[in-house]
């Protein structure tokens, strides 16, 4: 046989992961049905915003702005809100997401924003958790 043909590791048909099945059809009202359904009504300040696609689903959701004097450091207090979130929630988004990625057959991802400040104006972008 010609080199690099024949039955050597990692070559031919069939070998290796090859693609994975289908997920679970759905849409993005369906989506943000049943995750509205499990995530808790105080981790957001707005119903969570719910993108994905054949391998993810990701979920946005805007925490409230700390509360500070006029002289704290904004910047300080947002990333210790989002640090906090993301350490309180951990278990209950664990959960929640190993039943989504059951049901849904897809990877779910979290990510956070402010809700006084939009994406597009704000210092601190969404951030995955």
């Amino acid at each position: 046989m010609p080199q690099g043909q024949g039955q050597g590791q990692g070559r031919g048909r069939g070998r290796g992961r090859g693609r994975q099945a289908e997920p679970t059809p759905t849409t993005v009202h369906e989506l943000s049905a049943w995750f509205a359904g499990n995530i808790a009504d105080d981790w957001f300040t707005e119903p969570a915003s719910i993108t994905f696609d054949r391998d993810e689903i990701v979920v946005s959701g805007a925490l409230p702005m700390p509360k500070i004097d006029v002289e704290a450091d904004a910047t300080i207090a947002a990333n210790e809100r989002m640090n906090s979130f993301r350490l309180t929630t951990r278990d209950d988004r664990i959960a929640i997401a190993a039943r989504a990625e059951a049901h849904f057959q897809r990877k779910v991802s979290w990510a956070v924003t402010f809700a006084a400040l939009r994406p597009w104006t704000t210092p601190w972008p969404a951030c995955r958790l």
